[in-house]
């Protein structure tokens, strides 16, 4: 040796993702959002279903004090002090059948997206006497 010395330098490797990992992050990436979107989605539904529940609720307190008021239920929605459309506004509110009995049935009936998404439940019933239906929605 001529008293310098070689250095030999080793090949230099790219730093990054190689295209192979970045398909795998991708697939990987693709599978959750498959899975979690249409779970996502589904408890967007049924927690709207609260909407439902609170406004029938909220009626068939207003037709008890109706009822303590006029010795009568209600058989529309404008007699009581209550809007037509649920509070957040997923459910159209009525009153179905109008009755000389001493009872009362509320309606909620989904009604925009609601309606399109949720087709298992999307009508909501309560009487006077506490009967909910479609049962395996409450």
């Amino acid at each position: 040796m001529n008293g310098k010395q070689q250095h030999t330098q080793a090949p230099c490797r790219a730093s990054g993702f190689t295209l192979i990992e970045l398909l795998i992050v991708v697939i990987i990436v693709a599978v959750l959002a498959a899975v979690a979107i249409p779970t996502y989605n589904n408890v967007i539904v049924k927690s709207r279903r609260s909407d439902a529940k609170i406004a029938l609720a909220e009626m068939a307190n207003l037709e008890e004090k109706f009822y303590s008021a006029n010795l009568r239920y209600t058989g529309a929605v404008a007699s009581l002090p209550y809007l037509t459309t649920s509070t957040e506004g997923y459910y159209s509110l009525s009153i179905p059948v109008a009755t000389t009995v001493p009872s009362f049935t509320v309606r909620a009936t989904a009604i925009g997206v609601q309606a399109t998404q949720d087709t298992s439940c999307a009508v909501f019933e309560l009487t006077s006497t506490g009967v909910r239906t479609p049962a395996n929605c409450w």
